[in-house]
This record gives C-alpha cells, sequence and structure tokens, in this order.
C-alpha cells in the first residue's frame, strides 16, 4: 500500500479503502480503478491523499523456468509475435504463473478415439436437440414485447423466481455497478439500471442457470463457465471504452457465447470424447477439429436464440465471433472476439482448448485498443469480476 497525495495519482490506479466525502458518505468502493473524473472530484469530496494499491514487481520471461516458457510459447503459438498488443497479455499470464508457483502444462496423450458415425446433417437441431425456452425467459420475452408494459410488471416476472431475484439483485449490489446505496428490490435495480438492461440481464442470466445444469464429459462445468463470465465482464468494459450502445448486452453476448459448444457435448457424448482427444494429440484448436467434422457451435447456439426468438442483433453477433467480419456489425462482433481470446490468454476458465486461439486481424483494427486503454478496462475487468464469481457460484 502506498499513500500519495491527490496531484499524484493517476488514471488507472487502484484504491486500496473505501473512499468517503467530508458526510462520511461512500463516493468509490475499495479496488475501484481511478478515472479522470475521479481524480477531477477528489478535492471536491475534501480528499488530499488516498490509499493507492501498490503495483506488484513485475517478472520476466528470463526469469521463469524453461517449462514455463515452453509452456507460455506453446499456448500463445504466433499470437504474441504477430500481434503487438498481445504481448501485454502474455506478461499478464507470466505473472499469473509466478503467483501460482510456476505449474507445469497438463497436457496429456489422450487415447485415440474412433470418431462416432454421425451425420449431422440429418440432425433436426431444432425439434431433436435444443432444449425448449425457459419458462421465465418466456414471459420476459412477451411483458418486453407489450408496449403497455410497465417495470413493475417486468419486476412482477423476475420476482417469480426467487433464485432470479436474488442474482440480480447481488449483481446490482457489486462492484460490477459500483453503486453508492444499497438496491434491495428489483423494482429500485429497474429505476437505476434501466428496464431494458435488468431484462436483458434477467434473460442472460436465466440462460446461463439453465445450461449450469447440463451433464457433459471433457469439460469441468465451473471452470466451463467463469470463462463465459471473464468473457462477459471483459466484453462490457470494452463496448463502454468504445462508447457502443446498450453496453450491458454484451454482458449476455459473452456470458453465452460459447453454450452451442456445451450443446454439442452434453447431447454427444462420445463426439466430445472424440473431440477433446483430438485437440489434444493432434495440437488443434477444438473449433478447428469442430468444423472439419460440421460443427460450427458458435452458429449452433444463433440457431438456437433464433428458436428462441432472441433479438437479431444477439444472433447475428453470437453467431459470427469466431469470425467478426461475417456479422453485419464488426466491431460489435470483434469486441466478443477478442475478449475471448484474451480470456484464454489469461488462462481464466477453460472452454475445452489449451492453445489461445488466433485473433483477428479486423478486429485489432476496428477496435483500435492501445496499451494504456487496455490496462485500465482490465483493471476494471479484474475489479468486478471476482465478486461476479460469488453472485453465479455461491
Amino acid at each position: 500500500m502506498a499513500v500519495l497525495n491527490v496531484e499524484d495519482v493517476c488514471v488507472g490506479m487502484i484504491v486500496e479503502n473505501d473512499i468517503q466525502n467530508q458526510a462520511g458518505a461512500i463516493m468509490l468502493k475499495a479496488g475501484q480503478p481511478l478515472t479522470e473524473r475521479h481524480i477531477e472530484l477528489l478535492e471536491t469530496w475534501g480528499i488530499s491523499s488516498l490509499e493507492i494499491v501498490e503495483e506488484k514487481k513485475k517478472i520476466s520471461i528470463e526469469e521463469a523456468p524453461l517449462h514455463t516458457k515452453e509452456k507460455l510459447d506453446y499456448i500463445f503459438q504466433d499470437n504474441a509475435r504477430k500481434y503487438p498488443i498481445m504481448k501485454m497479455f502474455f506478461d499478464l499470464r507470466l505473472e499469473k504463473e509466478a503467483a501460482a508457483g510456476f505449474p507445469a502444462m497438463k497436457k496429456d496423450c489422450l487415447s485415440e478415439v474412433e470418431r462416432p458415425n454421425i451425420d449431422f446433417k440429418a440432425i433436426n437441431w431444432n425439434d431433436d436437440i435444443f432444449p425448449e425456452i425457459p419458462e421465465i425467459v418466456s414471459k420476459l420475452q412477451k411483458v418486453m414485447a407489450d408496449e403497455r408494459s410497465t417495470s413493475r410488471d417486468i419486476a412482477n416476472v423476475i420476482e417469480l423466481s426467487p433464485s432470479l431475484t436474488t442474482k440480480i439483485l447481488r449483481l446490482a449490489n457489486s462492484p460490477f455497478y459500483g453503486f453508492y446505496s444499497k438496491i434491495e428490490t428489483v423494482s429500485r435495480a429497474i429505476t437505476v439500471i434501466g428496464t431494458k438492461e435488468v431484462s436483458e440481464i434477467a434473460i442472460g442470466l436465466s440462460v446461463f442457470e439453465n445450461f449450469k445444469k447440463i451433464k457433459t464429459e471433457g469439460i469441468d462445468i465451473k471452470s466451463f463457465f467463469q470463462h463465459c463470465l471473464y468473457c462477459g465482464v471483459l466484453s462490457r468494459a470494452i463496448a463502454k471504452n468504445k462508447g457502443v450502445k446498450d453496453t450491458e448486452r454484451f454482458f449476455i453476448y459473452g456470458l453465452i457465447h460459447k453454450l452451442g459448444r456445451l450443446l454439442v457435448f452434453s447431447c454427444f457424448p462420445e463426439l466430445a470424447r472424440y473431440l477433446i482427444a483430438e485437440t489434444y494429440n493432434k495440437d488443434k484448436l477444438l473449433s478447428q477439429v469442430e468444423q472439419k467434422i460440421g460443427i460450427d457451435h458458435a452458429k449452433l447456439l444463433g440457431e438456437l436464440a433464433q428458436k428462441w426468438s432472441f433479438s437479431p442483433t444477439l444472433i447475428d453477433n453470437v453467431s459470427h465471433y469466431l469470425r467478426p467480419g461475417l456479422a453485419k456489425s464488426p466491431v460489435e462482433a470483434s469486441i466478443i472476439h477478442f475478449s475471448d481470446v484474451i480470456t484464454h490468454a489469461l488462462g481464466v476458465g477453460e472452454s475445452g482448448d489449451v492453445k489461445v486461439p488466433p485473433l483477428s486481424s479486423l478486429a485489432v483494427s476496428v477496435l483500435s485498443l492501445d496499451k494504456n486503454i487496455l490496462s485500465v478496462i482490465m483493471e476494471q475487468t479484474s475489479c468486478q469480476f471476482e465478486p461476479l464469481m460469488k453472485v453465479f457460484f455461491e
């Protein structure tokens, strides 16, 4: 911890303790990164100095054990060399490896698995595979589609589910939003966050919870959803930085972007074993092996979202996050794509891949995020992610 005068603090620094104004009201919670606006307001709040979280000593790759160098070279492949911005995430991953004691890579050679004889073109996914829409999601969609509906009508539907109500309130009171006063009712959450935003979050959480019940082989469910959750938080932070409208929807996009893969794994366990074995034994990305046998988990999710009458924008973005150039809005699809790649690079959770997927040159170009901007975004994401883990998994 370091104590700095107000004139010495910089954007992106993390506050050690809650910042209170002269009346004792909390103006900025501990763990939050400082923004330009915060720094402008510090004197107004009567703050002359504040405690800042000290940066950890950074380690260089030259100081790391040989097995860690080989591990990171294997995981990152050409990403770190092709795109200078990836060097930042290479270094962050190195710090994580150091904090964990430089663990060796768990890359087992799996027994060969015969490819299942499945004719995917003959499968009627809509009727035979896709699950029915969760009841509460259907009710929320009907209320949202009715122009006469009020925020109270939305709250009434959400409150039909005690678990969803609890998660909405815990989310609203988390650093994800950083409100100063406690939000105790769904109606109040709708008032301060927005009717559309809370409705979309409620739908996303319901879908997320529904898929958490799925049993599957080859993927640890909790770790899988850690990956999705971090991707959602990061997507929202990037969207905010880019000034994109309705940023809450990007949290949902990131949260659900990999659910098509979970659906395939749960419905075809023999295929799941084959895909995982091919990925490990042939040094392939899981999406490459999927596509080789005629599966695109992103498009499958898009088709499920279409069956469930989700918005055309959501359908288009989640369908094309692997190839953002094919989306109607390459910028929006690139946000999900970039967030997914970075989540892999940082090793947050897992979705079946050992290697970091290749970063799209289009995404790098259209997002145009420099190191300074990304540093602030990553600090924000880190501060919000850990508390959200408790919201989603406790």
